[in-house]
């Protein structure tokens, strides 16, 4: 159960400096709030990705190749755009 303190909201506690609970930004993925379809949803994506890569062979779209943006994360301009060809 949470503390009583932390039902209220109090903007002060956000203030830089002061002391924070160790799950004041995350309310819905931490501790007694923490989303119950989570650890579901990231094992039915697992099996999604697996039975695409069992049936299907990826291979890169050369129409459409990813123009990189530099930043701290290397991410790609356009997307990455991928071709399915159906393994037998």
């Amino acid at each position: 159960m949470d503390a009583p303190y932390l039902q209220v909201f109090d903007p002060s506690r956000f203030a830089p400096g002061s002391d924070r609970h160790s799950r004041a930004f995350l309310p819905f993925s931490g501790g007694s709030r923490n989303c119950i379809g989570k650890q579901f949803a990231m094992n039915e994506m697992k099996v999604a990705v697996a039975l695409t890569l069992l049936r299907f062979e990826l291979t890169m779209d050369p129409s459409r190749v990813p123009v990189p943006i530099p930043k701290v994360v290397l991410k790609p301009k356009n997307g990455i755009h991928l071709q399915l060809r159906k393994l037998l």
